[in-house]
């Protein structure tokens, strides 16, 4: 775990240790300053030997750039607030959502994101800690990375209004939604966002 302490690893910003048990499924997320840091990362010795672990099997590996609106929903890796220990404001739930686009032009996906993003400022969502809006333009598949205090926040905004809204939008489509536990050794790699 200390491989992916703060300043072990040109450009991390952080790192949450996710799993979703009931899946069999783990993985992490990671904030790099920059896509140089992220390719260099992805051809590290420390990468590979993740990789080639024999008992870590149907790797599956994503990367999108992180839209600046995320500064308004708490969602910048390097200005938010981590926790040193958990704790009851400290995000346990990380919801991870992806979708494409439908007959939408990116720029006016980009003024969607500005429309909406007051609605994940901080307070505005029970439980939410902060939203990171995610997008990879080359593969059409846009997205956010929600953190939550708790499973039943997470449950809740999923059955919200606004979520219903942003389902039923026309030009977003394909949605795929991923539900993990945030691993306690998170904190060692600045990855528990917190109140």
């Amino acid at each position: 775990m200390g491989n992916f302490a703060l300043g072990k690893i040109k450009g991390l910003l952080g790192k949450t240790f996710i799993g979703n048990l009931e899946n069999g499924v783990f993985g992490g997320v990671y904030y790099f300053t920059d896509n140089e840091s992220l390719a260099a990362y992805s051809t590290s010795e420390l990468w590979e030997g993740i990789v080639a672990h024999p008992n870590l099997v149907n790797f599956k590996k994503e990367s999108y750039a992180v839209a600046g609106i995320s500064a308004m929903s708490n969602g910048l890796a390097g200005e938010r607030k981590t926790a040193t220990e958990v704790g009851i404001e400290s995000a346990k739930e990380v919801l991870i959502v992806n979708y494409e686009l439908s007959e939408m032009s990116i720029e006016a996906h980009a003024q969607l994101g500005r429309d909406v993003v007051g609605n994940f400022a901080p307070g505005k969502v029970k439980g939410l800690i902060g939203k990171t809006f995610i997008g990879n333009p080359e593969k059409g598949v846009f997205g956010g990375v929600y953190y939550f205090t708790n499973a039943a926040q997470a449950d809740r905004y999923l059955a919200s209004d606004l979520w219903k809204g942003i389902e039923a939008h026309p030009n977003l489509v394909n949605f795929k939604t991923a539900r993990f536990g945030i691993a306690p050794i998170s904190i060692i790699a600045d990855g528990v966002p917190s109140l």
